[in-house]
């Protein structure tokens, strides 16, 4: 029986080992672009939230080769590596005398942080068990007099 148990342990895969794989794809849209309205996100052909200026929502996935799109529109292929971090900026395209053309733009692990001052999206834009109900970013340090 005691074979049987650590046998049965020992073939069961740990929570963390599945955590060590997971990465994350931040989507965004800057405080700066000019429309308020959401716009539906898809994440592997699937809606995953509703994103507007100034807010942004983590996707937590596994290494490997993703899409995500505008819910009728192109989407961008996100390709990870473990451990590495996708970010995909939400901008727009303005021609002259035309409404605004929604576009998605991707960074892998940039050098640095264009999502300050942003906001997670509400839990009541989120459509997908892939999407984080929180910010899983840790807190950001505060520098003290001694820093």
């Amino acid at each position: 029986m005691r074979v049987l148990l650590i046998f049965l342990l020992a073939m069961t895969p740990l929570p963390f080992a599945a955590a060590q794989d997971a990465t994350y794809i931040y989507v965004y849209e800057t405080l700066t672009s000019g429309k308020r309205s959401w716009l539906a996100i898809t994440f592997d052909g699937e809606p995953a939230a509703e994103l507007r200026r100034g807010m942004f929502f983590a996707i937590r996935t596994t290494p490997g080769s993703h899409m995500v799109g505008l819910n009728g529109g192109v989407s961008v292929a996100v390709e990870l590596k473990a451990g590495e971090e996708a970010f995909v900026r939400l901008g727009r395209n303005r021609l002259v005398g035309a409404p605004p053309i929604p576009k998605l733009y991707v960074s892998i692990n940039p050098t640095h942080n264009r999502m300050t001052n942003l906001r997670y999206v509400k839990e009541n834009k989120i459509h997908s068990d892939a999407v984080a109900r929180s910010d899983p970013r840790p807190p950001p340090r505060l520098k003290t007099r001694e820093d």
